[in-house]
């Protein structure tokens, strides 16, 4: 991912959907219906089972994603809003606005406030921003180059999601993630934390 460190494992999608048999690699040892069905009755089954429900307990536990404020393009603190649109993807609308919408690489986000901006005024595609804001005094800090600033996005994964596009037979998949915490680091020193609260609809 572009500008970013991201705190999931490659394997992440493939290990949140496996089953023991998938996930043990004993889909050819058990590969009738009937095999399965009795390996189900075993000791050995259960104790593979709980050990592969703890590691999804770990795969669904809070994660993040640190961007490099300063990566992608020059950063300009907005006096008028009083904060700064902070780049974190580009999207092609042309493919599907939908399913891409809200999302940074494979993961799709709930609950973070992300905007679109478009690249230019003839094209489907737009860069996705993130607006963050801050006092003037902050601001400096973080708009100054000399000085290293992280943008952490904390999420927590639920589920995932698979869809085949108009122009594809192959599918594509995305990790469903519920955002909870946007923080901003200048040097190792936390500026900007928030929480993330859900809005609630009637």
């Amino acid at each position: 991912m572009d500008g970013s460190d991201l705190d999931l494992s490659t394997n992440f999608i493939d290990e949140f959907n496996s089953d023991v048999f998938s996930y043990f690699d004993i889909e050819d040892a058990y590969d009738t219906p009937l095999k399965k069905l009795n390996f189900q009755k075993t000791e050995e089954f259960k104790k593979l089972s709980d050990s592969l429900a703890k590691r999804k307990v770990e795969l669904k536990k809070i994660k993040y994603i640190k961007f490099n404020v300063h990566d992608h393009e020059h950063l300009e603190y907005n006096l008028n809003k009083k904060g700064f649109s902070i780049w974190t993807n580009f999207i092609d609308k042309g493919f599907d606005n939908a399913k891409y919408k809200n999302t940074i690489g494979y993961l799709k986000f709930n609950h973070f406030p992300f905007t679109l901006k478009k690249t230019d005024p003839y094209s489907e595609t737009y860069d996705q921003y993130l607006f963050i804001p801050v006092n003037t005094e902050i601001a400096e800090k973080i708009e100054d180059k000399n000085n290293t600033t992280y943008l952490y996005l904390f999420f927590q994964p639920i589920s995932t999601s698979s869809f085949k596009l108009a122009f594809s037979e192959e599918k594509e998949h995305q990790i469903i993630c519920n955002g909870k915490r946007l923080i901003i680091a200048v040097n190792d020193e936390v500026v900007y934390n928030k929480e993330i609260i859900p809005v609630k609809t009637n």
